[in-house]
């Protein structure tokens, strides 16, 4: 059996579709966001 076989049902298989546009969302409406545009490493202020 599918480790996840217990937790996958429709109902998240219908909330996944739905959700799944929205990881894009900095790309479709241009949200800025300059921390992730920084090359380097990443350091604690």
């Amino acid at each position: 059996m599918p480790k996840f076989a217990d937790r996958v049902d429709d109902e998240f298989v219908h909330l996944v579709y739905q959700t799944s546009p929205l990881h894009d969302i900095g790309k479709v409406g241009r949200i800025v966001c300059p921390i992730c545009w920084r090359f380097g490493p990443r350091r604690n202020k």
